[in-house]
């Protein structure tokens, strides 16, 4: 080795973090990576354009292990967390939206299952809802099952993991072809397909602190979700052979948006 040259160390995992707009929440997403108990770790982050100031905030933190990188052009949330797997070169791959908050033990629970266990693919965690201002709920969402079988039977009815939340194995995950597809339910196609394919696992315990606001993408574009989430549902569907009729459609489109029910 040349003196002055150190040699290069691959982090175990890459959290992956696209941001557009989310400056008024990005320091404390950061600050709840750079402050896991859990330190080997690179951290990615992908402005997509914002015009506010999100790359700047970005910008300011001095840590060895942030790399930021720029869209040339906005390309939508999808397309951007694409970009950063291919970029990541962890064992593992950590997902977070840019306005929510890692608990502290977060990766390290995450890592550690997937140690023990070699045959899950997807690691995902139980979230807890905060509002605008860090407020937590005491709600929770996807704390009530932990197996794969348990994952791949609700992708028949809804999103069955907290993307957000996500760890998986990348070279496994990469080897699938698996992408995001740009749209108003992204993650919830990305599993319909990948429950076919890869192992999943959810960690009923909350690992993530998961941002209700007015301007998330999930308040901004309910309707647009509600039609992608149907059409990853009937995807599900004719997996199994089934083929749903235009009315059934449409039953489960008011079904997805709350205005029906089913029980």
């Amino acid at each position: 080795m040349k003196p002055g040259l150190q040699e290069y160390h691959t982090p175990r995992v890459s959290v992956l973090i696209p941001f557009y707009n989310t400056g008024k929440f990005l320091v404390g997403t950061i600050k709840s990576v750079l402050d896991q108990t859990f330190t080997d770790f690179e951290l990615l982050l992908c402005d997509d354009c914002s015009t506010d100031n999100s790359l700047e905030i970005a910008r300011s933190f001095d840590d060895p292990r942030i790399r930021v990188i720029t869209n040339e052009k906005n390309m939508g949330s999808g397309k951007t967390r694409n970009k950063l797997a291919s970029l990541a070169v962890g064992e593992y791959c950590a997902v977070l939206d840019s306005d929510d908050v890692c608990l502290e033990n977060r990766l390290q629970t995450q890592v550690d299952f997937l140690d023990s266990h070699p045959q899950t693919d997807i690691c995902s965690s139980a979230i807890e809802f905060i509002d605008e201002n860090g407020n937590r709920s005491g709600k929770f969402l996807y704390n009530d099952f932990e197996t794969h079988e348990q994952v791949r039977v609700r992708t028949l009815f809804t999103c069955a993991v907290a993307n957000t939340s996500l760890m998986y194995r990348r070279e496994r995950y990469n080897n699938t072809g698996l992408q995001y597809e740009e749209g108003g339910a992204d993650d919830m196609s990305l599993y319909s397909r990948a429950v076919d394919v890869l192992k999943f696992h959810n960690i009923p315990e909350p690992l993530v602190l998961y941002r209700m606001w007015g301007g998330n993408f999930t308040s901004v574009n309910r309707r647009s979700q509600y039609e992608h989430a149907v059409q990853s549902i009937i995807y599900r569907f004719s997996k199994m052979g089934f083929e749903l009729s235009a009315q059934e459609e449409e039953l489960l489109t008011a079904f997805q948006a709350g205005t029906l029910s089913l029980v």
